[in-house]
């Protein structure tokens, strides 16, 4: 069964002319998860996606993992999203409202974080998530957009 179908314009790589041509790709929606996969470095394309819910360790033991971009239409998410994801460095969040718990951004089970993480949020939204995370270790990583840099 199908998802949603998008068409996207893709040049491809052995393409002598350099044309681009159209492909239908049918997307279903990510109830699964991306864990132990350490070919991915940064995860931007998901904010692309018209994902309400992230399930518990969907980024596990990506070691590599340094960057991703969760989608506004994120309303919630499970437990140690990012569990064993020590190189984590960025994640952006670009719903105006937070999500998750204490445990969100734990590298491992000790409840440490990444070391270099910084949370970067809509600036319109920056008190918003100050006040609800407040009680979290990761507090005093949370940042306005406006200051990200990729």
């Amino acid at each position: 069964e199908c998802g949603e179908v998008f068409n996207l314009y893709v040049t491809p790589k052995d393409s002598p002319d350099g044309i681009k041509t159209m492909f239908k790709y049918c997307l279903n929606p990510i109830g699964t998860k991306f864990y132990n996969r350490n070919d991915v470095k940064r995860f931007k394309e998901l904010q692309y996606f018209k994902i309400q819910y992230l399930n518990n360790d969907i980024f596990r033991n990506m070691s590599n993992l340094e960057e991703v971009w969760i989608p506004s239409t994120v309303k919630g998410c499970g437990r140690r999203m990012f569990l064993g994801c020590e190189n984590l460095k960025n994640v952006i969040m670009l719903g105006d409202t937070p999500i998750g718990d204490d445990t969100l951004f734990n590298k491992d089970t000790a409840m440490r974080i990444p070391t270099k993480l910084c949370i970067y949020v809509p600036d319109k939204a920056l008190n918003t998530y100050k006040k609800t995370w407040m009680n979290y270790k990761y507090v005093d990583r949370v940042h306005p957009m406006s200051e990200y840099h990729s």
